[in-house]
């Protein structure tokens, strides 16, 4: 299924894959739907599976503004589950989308039947929450005209990118070349995380909160996930060996493992 919902001065696009309970995955910073690169398909085999494009990305005609938040993005996909009338649902989310996860957690404690949340952060704690090297060689590559062929390596654990860089690199320039490269959003959406606090609002026997870390991430520091761990009183932390900040990419099964176990649908 696909469609829009009416928002304030636009539409935020969805897809829905597969049957049984709901769970919505949500992309981190500039990442339409479309960079889960076909991932959504494993797990339709187990859930309905709810994809948003946030706003100011993929197909959403809604504009993201300097003054939105991550509370504002949460909205937004509660808007999709009313108009899908989903009362209950499992949400994970990566990176920014790991943000906006926490958000639908602390605004709808009652609706969320789980939480994960992947190599994310919050502006709760003193620390770098994105790795220093990362930023300079991501600006580096951006003046060099190698920026993906960097950021590749970033977010891609090495092994993966030897046996499926080249695949994944035609993917993403495909995605540019339909949805453009979307610095406007990318820049407020940086923004609304640098404000982002959850200190105090969750709590894991609440809301059944799983938080994951890759041990090869090499733009997000792990210090990040076990910082919100403590954050959130009786949550639980996953470490994902070998997989790196994009997740699923090489660790599919493994992830689709976790997810499985972590809500019952083993």
């Amino acid at each position: 299924m696909k469609g829009f919902c009416e928002v304030d001065e636009g539409k935020i696009y969805f897809e829905t894959h597969g049957k049984g309970e709901t769970l919505v995955m949500l992309r981190g910073l500039g990442r339409s739907m479309r960079y889960w690169l076909g991932y959504e398909k494993q797990l339709a085999k187990s859930f309905r599976v709810v994809l948003i494009d946030a706003r100011g990305l993929g197909k959403s005609t809604a504009p993201m503004h300097w003054h939105h938040t991550i509370e504002h993005l949460a909205e937004d996909v509660l808007a999709v589950l009313n108009h899908l009338k989903v009362k209950k649902f499992h949400v994970f989310g990566l990176s920014l989308g790991g943000m906006v996860a926490l958000s639908l957690a602390i605004q709808k404690p009652k609706a969320v039947k789980s939480l994960m949340v992947a190599n994310s952060s919050t502006a709760d704690y003193i620390g770098m929450r994105m790795q220093l090297s990362a930023v300079k060689s991501l600006g580096m590559g951006l003046l060099q005209g190698h920026f993906y062929e960097e950021l590749l390596r970033r977010v891609v654990p090495p092994a993966t990118v030897r046996s499926r860089g080249p695949e994944i690199l035609q993917q993403w320039d495909e995605i540019v070349e339909a949805e453009g490269f979307p610095v406007p959003t990318i820049a407020k959406q940086l923004l609304a995380s640098a404000r982002f606090r959850i200190r105090g609002k969750l709590a894991g026997d609440e809301v059944p909160t799983l938080i994951l870390y890759a041990t090869q991430d090499r733009l997000v520091s792990t210090n990040n996930s076990k910082q919100i761990h403590k954050l959130i009183p009786h949550s639980k932390i996953k470490a994902v060996k070998g997989a790196g900040h994009e997740i699923a990419i090489g660790h599919e099964d493994e992830l689709t493992r976790i997810i499985q176990a972590f809500t019952g649908q083993v």
